[in-house]
């Protein structure tokens, strides 16, 4: 199987932990070391704040990155400005977008999100100013609205009154230096719902932690020192079960919540959940851990276990998920879809700049394109015409939709229906979201329309078309011929062929 090789991102911070430190070494070499074990080619890239030094080598489309870069607290920079710059280049990178990151850290914005999608949620607000704090139901919870990894969360945090939660709020206004979200507190076990898959996502496992051995309100939740310090009295006395013990009407409704939260963050490839149950044991969600711990021994990987996947093979299928979004017209992570349509005579100019804008081409293909387009569009189309496809990006804020690729093609003369596709081009900014996969499916369906026969593409051998070979073998071409030094010494003609018939 071809598959292109994986670049581990990771992020080291010397003002982090030493733990951490150690932490994120060994979950790199671990998961370095499980898919290596799968046959992947794998190498590793330590970032320290430098992502375009560190990624400088290795070109966008030549690898797929499996993106393990994280925050740490007080420090913004891993979590959304990596997949920021990944998406922004073309990179294929696991995990979720720039965007979704950011609005799945803050908690006021994901509670936000949650009421927009109908996704159910214990009552809550945002509070700047400690005065503000009062709730209408108690007991409640008061959390930093910016932070993670259940930093912040104590005994302390679960209040009864308002007095309590003004006096707590303070306390966490003053350390974090920023506004805290208060909600009410779930008095039940907790339930942490691995979902991955985009589109139709599903269910990997449910996982539930219980409260039993702690009587007081103050303890029956997942604090930091529970998540993190192995000699705390949380750590011991909190078990973490998966497959949780539910009933099969509890684990069909956590499943459906746990899927609609996930989408309402705008998660991909993989996250988690976070819920507990109201008094009338409906799950209510309170969180979505976007690019959530995806080590040997996380919550993740133990709902891989329980549903029979090894470690390697979790981190495969959220590579996979990540190659197939890249591969299809929904895969942009910036824009809302691509659409390919019919050129028209105005795009004939955009067609000769996203050539020469291509970094692959030069000023006599310009030359030959413009010739093919003028002689296509100065008569009426027949079958023995050129034909020619732009590709527009539409975006998800009121900017206009661009256009960001082309496609032109034509009846091979002196052949039974064989087509062939003379050049299928995107901007260095668009690739990577599924532009030229939709330019080449609409060539094939037209020329399928068209009663072709077979349709051949010719490219080089060379590092810079890769990504363009691979791009045919994944929409069904295969490399038929091999012609060595036909461009050049070093440089051979591909041919590659997919039978329409």
């Amino acid at each position: 199987m071809n598959r292109l090789p994986v670049l581990i991102l990771y992020g080291i911070d010397t003002r982090i932990h030493p733990w951490e430190v150690t932490d994120t070494h060994a979950l790199v070499a671990r998961a370095e070391a499980a898919l290596i074990e799968l046959g992947w080619n794998v190498l590793r890239v330590e970032v320290n704040h430098d992502l375009e030094s560190a990624l400088k080598p290795y070109l966008p489309g030549e690898w797929v990155v499996l993106n393990l870069c994280e925050g740490s607290p007080g420090q913004p920079f891993y979590y959304a400005a990596a997949a920021d710059y990944l998406e922004t280049r073309g990179y294929i990178y696991t995990g979720s977008t720039s965007q979704a990151l950011d609005e799945t850290q803050y908690k006021d914005s994901m509670k936000r999100l949650f009421d927009a999608h109908q996704v159910p949620t214990p009552q809550w607000k945002e509070v700047e100013r400690a005065e503000d704090a009062a709730f209408s139901v108690y007991p409640a919870i008061i959390k930093p609205a910016a932070e993670h990894c259940s930093y912040g969360i104590t005994r302390h945090s679960v209040v009864l009154n308002d007095a309590e939660a003004r006096a707590q709020a303070a306390n966490v206004i003053a350390e974090f230096k920023e506004p805290i979200v208060i909600e009410e507190f779930l008095d039940s076990a907790e339930y942490n719902v691995s979902v991955w898959g985009n589109g139709e996502a599903h269910v990997l496992g449910i996982s539930t932690m219980t409260y039993d051995a702690f009587p007081d309100i103050h303890d029956r939740l997942c604090t930091f020192d529970a998540k993190w310090t192995p000699g705390s009295a949380a750590y011991r006395k909190i078990p973490a079960i998966c497959p949780a013990p539910v009933s099969a009407e509890l684990k069909a409704e956590i499943e459906r919540v746990a899927i609609a939260a996930y989408k309402a963050g705008g998660a991909r490839d993989y996250g988690r959940v976070d819920m507990r149950l109201n008094r009338l044991g409906q799950p209510l969600a309170y969180d979505v851990n976007a690019n959530c711990d995806v080590s040997d021994s996380g919550g993740f990987a133990i709902a891989a276990y329980a549903a029979g996947l090894s470690y390697g093979e979790m981190l495969e299928r959220i590579l996979l998920f990540a190659l197939r979004r890249h591969a299809g017209v929904e895969a942009s992570p910036v824009a809302g879809r691509v659409v390919v349509r019919p050129s028209v005579e105005g795009d004939r100019a955009r067609i000769g700049e996203i050539l020469l804008n291509s970094g692959l081409f030069h000023e006599i293909d310009v030359v030959t394109v413009d010739e093919m387009f003028a002689q296509t569009y100065a008569k009426p189309l027949t079958r023995d015409s050129y034909r020619f496809l732009s590709c527009w990006e539409h975006l998800e804020n009121s900017a206009p939709a661009r256009m960001v690729g082309f496609a032109c093609f034509g009846l091979e003369s002196l052949t039974q229906d064989t087509w062939d596709l003379f050049w299928v081009c995107a901007l260095p900014s668009s690739r990577g979201r599924g532009v030229g996969a939709a330019l080449l499916r609409e060539a094939v369906d037209v020329a399928t329309r068209e009663e072709g026969r077979l349709m051949v593409i010719y490219t080089s051998s060379t590092a810079p078309y890769a990504p363009a070979r691979r791009l045919y073998e994944s929409q069904g071409f295969t490399r038929a011929a091999v012609i060595e030094g036909y461009y050049a010494d070093g440089d051979d003609l591909n041919i590659f062929s997919r039978r329409l018939r």
